[in-house]
């Protein structure tokens, strides 16, 4: 699988700035919740950039046990829309 590292880039910024506006500060925790995709990719490299610990969080898990994780875990919710990194070619 190859990603486009452009578009990468451009979902990274969009990220970064969406945490930023929602009141991330550095050193915070952020639960992502993405598996192993692009977005993911965007996600762990905008935290990386507002220098943020990324907590990974299962897709497949319900939302009570999604909950319960990021609490534990003292992890800020993240969310993006997936429209803003295109997927992966194969």
């Amino acid at each position: 699988m190859l990603l486009d590292e452009a578009a990468i880039a451009r979902a990274r910024d969009a990220v970064a700035a969406e945490l930023v506006a929602r009141g991330a500060v550095a050193g915070e925790r952020v639960g992502v919740l993405g598996g192993t995709r692009p977005e993911m990719v965007a996600a762990r490299d905008a935290a990386a950039m507002c220098e943020l610990a990324v907590v990974p969080l299962h897709p497949q898990l319900a939302a009570p046990e999604l909950a319960h994780r990021s609490r534990a875990r003292r992890a800020r919710p993240a969310e993006w829309r997936a429209r803003i990194c295109p997927r992966a070619r194969p």
